[in-house]
């Protein structure tokens, strides 16, 4: 097997393939998504990137599985220190290759679900998940998005890399200051608010700017930013969230 996997194009996955994508904007300028996130005060923050794709049909041995994700690591300049893992049930195979550190995680996981029409007929479906996070230096953020794009388009993967910025104010926010930090980050990115719900119980903002390479339609708007909060009462502090173009974790 040569070291770049060609999977087949079999879709997107279904949250994704829920949302019409769009193709890109023409002017683009993401840093300034990270100039505005970062212009909060916060006491801890991290950037989470993330890829869920689709990864044809058919069965992988497992050193080819293995092979495909030490591969993908040590693209992202992981060679050694990761532990590799393996878990069946029922019909769904896991692979994964995880690693922990100081500055950041990476899992890599490898999934195969087989789908028996008969006692014979067996179709296997494959899909690869990349997750990424790294703490505290956002400036990271964009550079590990272009490598992760890049890699995406080398191993013929069908998808694309979703970001994900996390910061954590040590106090709980009033519906005023969640409302002043959106309208000001918007601002800043140049985004205009597509749609949203602003309640204490529920706040999360949709908007969309030119300076974001990709974007999704809901309900028929072009959306490429989502801000969010939520509040820990245990440790009374607030969570603000940053996606693009959509968040996909709870939150």
């Amino acid at each position: 097997m040569t070291k770049k996997v060609v999977f087949g194009l079999v879709g997107l996955l279904w949250l994704l393939a829920l949302m019409q994508m769009s193709g890109s904007a023409k002017n683009q300028d993401e840093n300034k998504v990270i100039s505005a996130f970062s212009r909060v005060d916060y006491s801890e923050s991290r950037c989470t990137l993330e890829i869920s794709s689709s990864a044809g049909s058919g069965y992988y041995l497992a050193g080819e599985r293995e092979e495909l994700l030490k591969s993908f690591a040590a693209d992202l300049g992981i060679t050694m220190g990761y532990e590799l893992s393996e878990v069946r049930d029922g019909g769904r195979l896991e692979t994964s290759l995880k690693k922990d550190g100081k500055n950041g995680s990476t899992t890599l996981r490898f999934v195969s679900v087989e789908d028996r029409e008969g006692e014979h007929d067996v179709e296997v479906e494959n899909y690869f998940y990349a997750k990424l996070t790294i703490y505290q230096n956002l400036d990271s953020a964009l550079p590990y998005k272009k490598l992760m794009e890049d890699l995406l388009s080398e191993y013929r993967l069908a998808g694309r890399v979703t970001l994900e910025l996390t910061g954590i104010c040590d106090s709980r926010l009033d519906l005023a200051a969640k409302d002043v930090i959106t309208d000001e980050m918007m601002k800043k990115m140049g985004a205009k608010v597509q749609e949203g719900h602003r309640t204490d119980e529920l706040y999360t903002v949709y908007g969309y700017t030119e300076n974001v390479k990709d974007y999704v339609l809901i309900n028929g708007r072009r959306v490429n930013i989502n801000i969010a909060f939520s509040y820990d009462e245990l440790t009374d502090r607030t969570f603000i969230y940053l996606g693009c173009p959509i968040l996909l974790n709870d939150y």
